[in-house]
């Protein structure tokens, strides 16, 4: 088939299938990482099917998207671009003749995902954004886990995100390598892959839901373990009798969330030991309201201070000079009612200049090393401290 589409089936081959939706599913950024990847390694194969309308196999769409085409054009023994449906045998036939599937789904909407489990259940390996919702896919496991399945990057809640497509761009070397010159590791993914997408099935994702469903209406969350509700700082949801039973697993779970509500029904007494371990950690998570109270209760000036000061705005003729120092962002997008805006620089400190002065506060959504997103509201006439904020603390 790969011969038949013009590509030479001797090399790792990665393909993409959707419909048309260039920032739901990633698309953009996919693109970006193609058109990079092949200018860093050659001997790669994309097939990326963008369906733009209804038809059946051999029905011609229109070009969906220039960009694309010509990416694809650019690249003709190495892309085969194509914009129309395909029916179940065709797509069948790509599946197995891939190596990779690539799903950079933004947004957390794709849920299920139906097609990156199609493909994994003929052994392709995954490369997929590692949404929260799509970790029964285990494709966000580290690649030395026994039950991994493929390779991840970070979510992404931005349009045309150069993170994401970088991170692509990464991932798909590395994958390329690896079939390269470690089949026996490409083997053990791809049957992992295979093993654990044929668990699932249409009657047993219909069970599973119409059971969580019907006890969710009776008021239950089935399967709400208390150590899986403190590990996600569910801690309203914990009966009495697990602060007893579970106590170790919530202050475990509260220290690491910076919680110091949750953390003062665990223990006896809270030390000044502690206050800094729960502030290390709400500043790694970039929960500053939490950083706030503990500051306060570390009666730490010069901590409090910086906190207040980690955004500095100066008026230049009509507009603003933002900057914003986090030295474990990323990235640092501004929301503004006009639509988002994406600070420039790196290593913590970020800037930009407005030609206005934003009507209401400043919302940065944050983008954190270890790929958390976090948000931040300041006002507008936020000042800097002396010293940058964070020295010495650790990481998400």
């Amino acid at each position: 088939m790969l011969g038949d589409l013009g590509l030479d089936p001797e090399l790792p081959t990665f393909y993409h299938v959707a419909r048309f939706s260039v920032h739901h599913k990633g698309q953009v950024e996919l693109f970006r990482a193609i058109d990079a990847v092949l200018a860093a390694d050659p001997d790669v194969n994309f097939v990326v099917r963008c369906a733009v309308a209804a038809g059946g196999d051999g029905v011609v769409s229109a070009v969906g998207d220039p960009y694309f085409q010509e990416v694809a054009d650019r690249h003709p023994d190495r892309v085969r671009l194509d914009w129309a449906m395909a029916g179940e045998d065709v797509l069948h036939q790509e599946a197995v003749a891939a190596d990779y599937c690539l799903f950079p789904s933004k947004f957390e909407l794709d849920s299920f995902l139906i097609a990156q489990g199609q493909l994994m259940a003929c052994g392709v390996v995954p490369i997929g954004t590692a949404q929260e919702v799509t970790t029964h896919y285990r494709h966000q496991l580290p690649r030395e886990h026994p039950e991994a399945t493929g390779f991840a990057v970070p979510r992404s809640f931005t349009e045309d995100d150069p993170f994401l497509a970088a991170a692509l761009a990464d991932r798909i070397l590395q994958a390329a390598r690896l079939h390269r010159e470690e089949p026996g590791e490409y083997r053990r993914l791809s049957d992992n892959a295979r093993a654990l997408a044929r668990r699932f099935t249409w009657r047993k994702a219909a069970t599973t839901r119409l059971a969580t469903f019907a006890a969710a209406a009776a008021g239950v969350l089935p399967g709400l373990t208390p150590e899986r509700a403190a590990r996600y700082g569910w801690f309203e949801s914990l009966a009495d009798t697990d602060w007893i039973t579970h106590v170790r697993e919530i202050a475990e779970a509260s220290l690491l969330r910076g919680d110091l509500a949750a953390y003062r029904r665990c223990v006896s007494t809270v030390d000044r030991a502690a206050l800094e371990q729960l502030f290390a950690a709400a500043y790694a998570r970039a929960d500053f309201a939490r950083c706030a109270e503990l500051a306060g209760l570390l009666d730490d000036p010069g901590l409090t201070a910086a906190l207040e000061g980690r955004c500095l705005v100066e008026r230049v003729g009509e507009g603003v000079r933002i900057e914003y120092r986090l030295q474990h962002a990323e990235s640092v997008l501004l929301v503004l009612p006009s639509g988002e805006h994406r600070l420039t620089g790196s290593d913590g400190h970020f800037t930009t200049v407005l030609a206005e002065e934003p009507p209401g506060p400043l919302v940065f959504q944050l983008r954190l090393l270890g790929g958390r997103c976090a948000w931040d509201e300041r006002p507008v006439d936020a000042r800097r401290p002396a010293e940058p904020v964070g020295a010495g603390l650790g990481r998400d």
